[in-house]
């Protein structure tokens, strides 16, 4: 009798292990289960006998707290789930569901549900019932397009992903969220963002990139703890100057979003660490960069720039540039403490003095037709580099710098 009884308290399963279980098995010690699809496997949802199989172990492990059900072709929410009493982490990522029981309310110790990439069309009322969740996850369910009024119940709630859905608004109800640290509502037909979201003052982490809107409020200014924004994709027809207020700002996206200068309020931002303006229509970037000493990561590539601000070596707290696909000509004769260095698909470049003077660049990328332009010199160069490493990657040439 005791083989049958499991006493480990973590099991790993692939699908077609489900098949081999003996009912009388007992899983009563079991803490987390993780149920993984291997190529090849036949998915849960296709078989009803793998589905019941499932519904018999999971009937059998009341203490379960950490359940993963990814990539195993789930059609309909398996109705023992909610029996569950001491779950804590829901993980049934990739699969294929088109709604959740309103009986999930029983859950009432789960604290992190992560639903992405799935066919969910609505989530139940019962959601707002789960006092416990911290993290709820619904990216990417394409028929998704808003969620129930009374999610704003979940006081516990610090992390929200709903991007790559069919939002066309933020709901008003996240508003509520005080707690709320992290939220992405990117890749959605956003137009417009409730006003209440900018109350929202322990907001760590805000995504809104490839959405739908074209101007951003003022009272953005207001979440004064944010350290990321993502605002990469859009077009936006004036930029808000009370940014310059987000004073704990570590990383700012402004990618593909057709800027052609850069809003001066951004130079205010002095803890950012990372700015990230590629794919623009760039064409200068202006002195007062060096304002930003606290840079640790510049990608201004695919714009079209023809120079670099002679001050930029300023910024000593540089270590990755990324200024490929541009018009550069020149390069500054200083890049301070760069330590990787992309000037890749820049044909009118001459050959950078700069790399000369270099002592701490540990990675350098440019392109075949570079290479073969500036032969000599590289050669030259190598010299006093003897540990260089260089890898082909056609189009491009990248020259590790090996301490060893």
């Amino acid at each position: 009798m005791e083989e049958n009884v499991y006493f480990s308290d973590e099991l790993v399963l692939k699908v077609d292990d489900l098949v081999d279980l003996k009912r009388d098995q007992e899983f009563s010690t079991l803490k987390k289960l993780k149920i993984q699809e291997i190529v090849g496997d036949e998915l849960i949802g296709a078989n009803p006998r793998l589905l019941n199989q499932l519904e018999i172990l999971l009937s059998k492990a009341q203490n379960l707290e950490e359940l993963s059900l990814i990539d195993c072709g789930l059609i309909e929410f398996p109705k023992s789930i909610c029996d569950l009493r001491h779950l804590k982490t829901l993980n049934l990522k990739r699969s294929k569901l088109s709604s959740i029981p309103e009986s999930i309310e029983n859950l009432s110790e789960l604290k992190v549900l992560n639903l992405r990439s799935n066919s969910l069309k609505s989530l139940p009322e019962s959601i707002g019932n789960l006092k416990s969740l911290i993290e709820l996850d619904v990216e990417d369910n394409s028929c998704l397009k808003t969620l129930p009024k009374n999610i704003s119940n979940l006081c516990n709630l610090k992390e929200l992903w709903v991007s790559e859905n069919t939002f066309t608004e933020i709901p008003n109800c996240i508003g509520n969220l005080k707690n709320l640290e992290l939220l992405d509502a990117s890749s959605n037909p956003i137009t417009s963002i409730p006003e209440n979201i900018w109350n929202l003052k322990n907001l760590k982490a805000l995504f809104l990139g490839y959405t739908k809107l074209n101007s951003i409020s003022e009272s953005i200014g207001k979440l004064e703890n944010l350290k990321i924004l993502d605002l990469s994709g859009l077009e936006l027809k004036s930029f808000p100057s009370s940014i310059r207020n987000l004073k704990k700002l570590a990383r700012l996206n402004l990618s593909e979003g057709k800027l052609t200068t850069i809003s001066d309020c951004v130079f205010e931002l002095s803890n950012l660490k990372k700015l990230d303006i590629y794919r623009n229509q760039l064409v200068s970037i202006p002195e007062k960069i060096e304002k930003l000493k606290n840079l640790e990561h510049l990608c201004i590539s695919v714009n079209l720039l023809v120079s670099l601000p002679k001050n930029l070596g300023k910024l000593k707290n540089l270590k990755i540039l990324d200024v490929g696909y541009n018009q550069l000509i020149l390069i500054p004769e200083s890049l301070g403490n760069v330590q990787e260095l992309d000037i890749s698909r820049n044909a009118s470049l001459k050959w950078p003095k700069a790399l000369e003077k270099s002592k701490n660049l540990k990675r350098l990328t440019i392109d075949v037709d570079q290479e073969k332009k500036w032969s000599q010199s590289i050669e030259s160069w190598e010299k006093s580099h003897k540990n260089i490493k260089t890898i082909r990657n056609t189009p491009f040439v990248i020259k590790i710098f090996d301490e060893k």
